[in-house]
């Protein structure tokens, strides 16, 4: 019998030394590791990435960066679309649905901020990131990015209901 999916999960901007560290304790199973940068990559990021945890009740599950300059280094992307970077559940918590809730609950922290839309890559060979952002209401964009250190990667995107611009 496949686990119960995640009720809700939550998302947080990491505020602390205790939060990277949990963060960096989340493990990807090997055959996803080519596709997402593990947490100690972002750590020290530049200003505009928002890293995030991804908790679900009271456990760190997962994490994400929020990248409020995303059009700035991806043509792709829009003035006020919101990207979508590095999620990643940990191992031990796959496959009970955390990863397409924290889709859905995107751009947690930010949402005040009045963003238009998000948007992120996903790599043609990771199928289950794929159906993941799909089942969480991304779309597929129709254009394929191909500077992603493991090959072309789909571009897609997600409107956010009522909101104004941003950026």
């Amino acid at each position: 019998m496949p686990p119960e999916p995640a009720p809700w999960v939550r998302l947080r901007a990491l505020a602390s030394r205790r939060d990277w560290d949990l963060a960096e304790a989340l493990r990807l199973p090997d055959a996803q590791r080519e596709f997402t940068a593990a947490p100690s990559r972002w750590r020290g990021a530049g200003a505009g990435l928002v890293p995030c945890l991804v908790e679900h009740g009271d456990e760190v599950v997962g994490f994400l960066v929020l990248d409020r300059s995303y059009h700035l280094s991806h043509s792709f992307a829009a003035p006020g679309e919101l990207g979508v970077r590095g999620l990643l559940i940990d191992a031990a918590r796959q496959r009970r649905g955390l990863g397409v809730a924290a889709a859905r609950a995107l751009p947690g922290p930010l949402l005040e901020e009045g963003w238009r839309g998000l948007c992120l890559t996903v790599n043609r060979r990771n199928p289950g990131a794929y159906r993941c952002y799909l089942a969480a209401g991304f779309a597929d964009a129709g254009e394929l990015y191909l500077g992603g250190p493991a090959g072309p990667q789909h571009v897609l995107r997600k409107p956010l209901a009522g909101a104004g611009g941003a950026g």
